[in-house]
């Protein structure tokens, strides 16, 4: 999703949702992005009275609305290889938890 799509969404689910404890509608200041692909994004709801949501939205495009970038968008199949699952076996097995030195 772009920019301009996530602020309509976020805009929705201030509108459609409330805390389940104390029935308060969200603001937008309340909802941070988790993460996000083409038609799916998915926030947290953070209400003041301390309660936490999940919220996970799937957007359905007509036609009409898909850029030609979207249109030829085509998911990579690559599967997986035993020596690729192995790999990282190993570098988990081994891993102490510091990533800034694993992108050094």
């Amino acid at each position: 999703m772009n920019y301009t799509d996530l602020q309509v969404v976020i805009k929705e689910v201030c509108g459609q949702s409330a805390c389940s404890r104390c029935k308060k509608k969200y603001l937008e200041s309340d909802i941070n992005i988790v993460g996000t692909t083409k038609n799916e994004a998915v926030f947290m709801a953070h209400c003041p009275c301390g309660t936490n949501a999940i919220v996970n939205v799937s957007v359905k495009r007509k036609q009409a609305n898909i850029t030609p970038h979207e249109r030829q968008w085509d998911p990579i199949n690559n599967k997986i290889t035993l020596n690729e699952v192995l790999d990282m076996h190993n570098f988990l097995t081994n891993f102490d938890g510091d990533l800034q030195n694993v992108f050094k």
